[in-house]
């Protein structure tokens, strides 16, 4: 399909009476940025209001841009995950998405963002991922770009990480998790690094990038 195969129809949007602001308890806190990245991600108190995926990349909770992320219930207690790392400026929680239950365990996994992170190096960002060990407690995993490799003509080449390059600015699930074995499982995701020089032009780029999950025999 081509943009000359798409039609646009234009709809009377009427914005309605009933509205709701969300907010959270450090919402009073100055230099905040509640709400730099939203996903719904569904019914976890069971009720008939989704529940939100909220992220504060300028959360200054453990230091200035330091970066957080909100889970909302209308039912529960809001659950903060704060930036495992705690350095300021990592803008962890720019983005943040749901990954569903990538290792079937009855629980949401989430993968979060950390655009500003100085880690690998300076500003070149990384993510985070969350992977569930029972409701409200996770795993935690952080990655890089050159933690990935591709294959080109037969050659593995790892991915090679640059300075500012902002991985990590925005994240999403690509493909679902696979079972391979009963130790063995993967998924895809989507990583933006929008400041990622291609055929040495700093254009961005978008990364399609395979994450294992391996689990010890019992």
């Amino acid at each position: 399909m081509t943009l000359l195969d798409i039609t646009f129809v234009l709809l009377n949007l009427l914005p309605l009476q009933d509205s709701v602001i969300i907010h959270t308890s450090d919402s009073i806190t100055r230099g905040n940025e509640f709400g730099t990245s939203i996903e719904n991600i569904g019914f976890i108190d069971e009720d008939d209001r989704p529940d939100l995926l909220i992220g504060d990349g300028g959360s200054d909770y453990q230091a200035r841009d330091a970066g957080s992320v909100y889970i909302i219930s209308s039912q529960d207690p809001e659950i903060r995950i704060d930036n495992p790392d705690g350095m300021k400026k990592d803008r962890f929680g720019t983005d943040a998405t749901c990954l569903g239950d990538v290792n079937f365990d009855g629980f949401l996994d989430y993968l979060v963002g950390s655009p500003g992170s100085d880690a690998a190096c300076k500003d070149c960002g990384a993510v985070w991922f969350f992977i569930s060990y029972d409701e409200d407690t996770w795993y935690q995993y952080r990655l890089h770009k050159d933690d990935f490799s591709i294959i080109h003509n037969g050659v593995q080449h790892q991915l090679t990480t640059h300075k500012r390059e902002g991985f990590g600015t925005s994240v999403n699930l690509y493909k679902e998790s696979e079972i391979h074995s009963i130790h063995e499982m993967s998924f895809w995701v989507a990583i933006g690094s929008p400041k990622s020089k291609f055929n040495n032009k700093k254009t961005g780029v978008v990364h399609l990038l395979k994450v294992g999950l391996l689990y010890p025999n019992s």
